[in-house]
């Protein structure tokens, strides 16, 4: 394996787009989790591909193909990439990041502006320096592969939008590389020619038995790229990332691992019963260096009052009826309970609710570029543009635990990169940290309390049942109970403490053609409780057994309820890049938002004002509104209502760049929305 650094230097300005904007802006640039302008990995591979894709098409290299080393685009199957990219991102803080580009589109007759052609979009200035670029080549140094890569990446010329008129001009540089694609195509060419090494077969063919013995691994994983895994299948284009990763994609990831080097053991290891994993859940945001809690989906009988906060946080805030009863008489009528999702993370006896709307998110909007080859003249034939809304989970830290065959354990502990999720090539990525631990730890539940559980992952249900599926569920659990001397479901007014939702699961398989099919599950998050204590002796079996079916899919998996929530999860923001004056920035709204019912200039008019303050600072722009009194009478009486309150403005934010320009853009905005009202 083979990893990469490198670095972008723009040597035009450049518009990377994101395909999201605003009412005065079409297209912002992409940024990361922490607001840094960035080039999206997705982006680099297309360029890497196309760069590629010449070299397969124009020289006469038989039996090779970009899609062996890039991957197959959208759902194929046929084959999987060797690389993970993630995208350089914009460090300089002494340095503005953006600024905007203003274009219409021109009538060839009259050589007058388009109407509804009026476009401005964000754009990174020449001379930037987008850093901490990555790449991972599942191949050795040296090998075809590498060159393949290296020469992708350093022929890239230009990127993001508008190449073709100049946009994006860029020098591509990787670390340690001094070669120019000219000579690393010359490397390559050789390398080519050079007489295949006969591949060698050094995976294991021969069964393995298994001792029967298991251990219990620590699983931490922290992410360096947005991940996505939905939990729900959509028609539409737009994807939603549910916070967890599923046990399923924990089992695939240390299976393939295992896999690679001996296939008879995780053939063997799969079908073990000593193998199951618990869905990944977050618990901290990244840059977290303490101790780690162990992380538990919230049961769905957790109630919080609607507006609590960190700040007012108050214990009678948080109600559980599976834990004890209702204390309604304590919640004011006008912050009633609400169920909510999210995690419950426990340290010691310290538990703390972090809401599933807390946690960082990234949206992405995405142009995939869909082809496929005409079986007449093998010419690619483009079928147009898939455009889709990403809505993915922020890179952050996510914990769990796995239990695995002993005979597996020497494979998949320490520390080593690894992708889940969609987009595994661009999206996805970090560092798995896996060591052994004792299970009792993570399984502790709270003191004194009630066996409580709460489902981890689906629950799979019969296909065929009749009557009620609560009915069929106490079932299933009294069934698990009774074969691991654990003690019946508790009963209370004469019903059930059982507490579920049920939905419909959705899988895949690229071993098995794809999809798999829908299963009625009981949702995560289900509660259940048992009358009387545990028997310990035999717990750690009923865990690893689960409830129902489905144990190599990563249904079943069962944990205690931690408790009540104490608290709040505190969540530290992450620091923007630039740090703006945020009451100059509120006294500039002040000032601008009386001016919305007032006739105001073009969007495009208060765009280059704002340029004027972005390149040559408040004194400029002042000089700018001075000169529109010099212009004709209509360009002269679009200013004549705002130029004062504007003056004053600019004025008043000679020290504080970042306020004066917000202000400006939040009247673009209002100028915007008003559209041809005015006019």
């Amino acid at each position: 394996m083979t990893h990469l650094s490198y670095k972008i230097h723009l040597l035009s300005d450049a518009e990377p787009g994101t395909g999201l904007g605003s009412v005065s802006t079409h297209n912002y640039i992409p940024r990361d989790h922490l607001g840094r302008p960035t080039i999206p990995a997705s982006h680099i591979k297309g360029l890497m591909r196309e760069e590629l894709k010449q070299i397969e098409n124009n020289l006469p290299l038989e039996n090779f193909s970009c899609d062996s080393i890039l991957g197959k685009g959208g759902e194929s199957l046929e084959c999987q990439g060797k690389v993970r990219i993630t995208g350089p991102v914009l460090t300089d803080e002494d340095k503005d990041d953006t600024f905007m580009i203003t274009r219409t589109a021109i009538d060839s007759v009259t050589r007058t502006a388009l109407d509804k052609t009026l476009r401005t979009t964000e754009s990174l200035a020449a001379g930037r320096v987008l850093e901490n670029g990555s790449l991972t080549v599942d191949a050795a140094e040296g090998s075809l592969e590498d060159l393949a890569v290296r020469l992708a990446l350093r022929s890239i010329s230009a990127v993001g939008g508008n190449r073709n008129r100049g946009s994006g001009r860029c020098r591509t540089e990787i670390a340690g590389e001094t070669r120019s694609p000219g000579e690393l195509l010359k490397a390559f060419l050789k390398k080519f020619s050079e007489p295949k090494a006969a591949e060698r077969i050094s995976k294991e063919s021969n069964p393995v038995q298994l001792s029967g013995k298991g251990c219990w691994l620590d699983i931490v994983f922290r992410a360096d790229q947005p991940v996505c895994c939905p939990e729900n299948p959509t028609r539409s284009n737009a994807i939603q990332s549910g916070f967890s990763i599923p046990a399923s994609a924990v089992m695939g990831v240390l299976l393939h691992r295992v896999n690679n080097k001996n296939r008879a053991l995780a053939d063997a290891c799969f079908d073990s019963n000593e193998f199951r994993a618990w869905p990944l859940l977050p618990c901290a945001v990244n840059g977290f260096n303490g101790a780690l809690p162990y992380s538990f989906r919230v049961s769905q009988t957790h109630r919080i009052a609607k507006h609590a906060s960190v700040e007012n946080f108050k214990p009678e805030y948080v109600q559980d009826h599976a834990v004890g009863p209702h204390d309604i008489g304590i919640i004011p009528a006008d912050n009633p309970l609400k169920t909510l999702d999210g995690v419950l993370l426990q340290k010691g006896r310290e538990t703390k609710l972090w809401k599933s709307s807390d946690m960082p998110r990234m949206i992405q909007a995405h142009g995939a570029l869909n082809s496929s080859t005409d079986s007449l003249d093998g010419k690619v034939q483009v079928e147009g543009r898939g455009l889709y809304q990403m809505t993915s989970m922020a890179p952050m830290v996510w914990r769990g635990i796995v239990s695995i065959p002993a005979e597996m354990a020497e494979y998949v502990s320490g520390e080593w990169p690894a992708a889940f999720g969609k987009h595994r090539g661009t999206m996805g990525g970090g560092r798995l940290a896996i060591e052994e631990t004792d299970f009792q730890a993570y399984m502790s539940g709270h003191p004194g309390m009630a066996p409580v559980f709460i489902t981890q992952s689906p629950i799979l249900l019969p296909r065929e049942t009749s009557g009620k599926i609560t009915d069929t569920f106490v079932g299933m659990i009294n069934t698990w109970c009774k074969a691991h001397g654990l003690p019946p479901v508790e009963t209370g007014d004469n019903k059930p403490l059982v507490w579920i939702s049920t939905g419909i699961c959705f899988g895949w398989n690229r071993h098995r053609n794809g999809y798999a099919g829908a299963e009625n599950v009981v949702m995560p998050g289900s509660v259940f409780r048992l009358k009387g204590p545990l028997d310990r002796s035999n717990f750690e079996k009923a865990l690893l057994t689960g409830l129902g079916q489905g144990r190599a899919k990563g249904f079943g998996a069962l944990a205690l309820h931690p408790g009540k929530a104490g608290a709040l999860l505190n969540r530290e923001k992450a620091e923007p890049q630039k740090k703006k004056s945020r009451d100059s920035i509120i006294n500039a709204v002040r000032k601008i938002i009386p001016l919305r019912k007032k006739f105001l200039p073009s969007v495009s008019q208060l765009y280059a004002l704002k340029t004027r303050v972005e390149i040559g600072g408040t004194e400029s722009a002042i000089k700018y509104l001075n000169e529109q009194d010099e212009r004709d009478a209509h360009i002269a009486a679009a200013w004549r209502d705002v130029k004062g309150p504007l003056k004053d403005l600019l004025e008043s934010t000679r020290k504080d760049i970042p306020a004066a320009m917000a202000g400006i853009k939040m009247l673009a905005d209002f100028a915007g929305s008003k559209g041809d009202e005015q006019r």
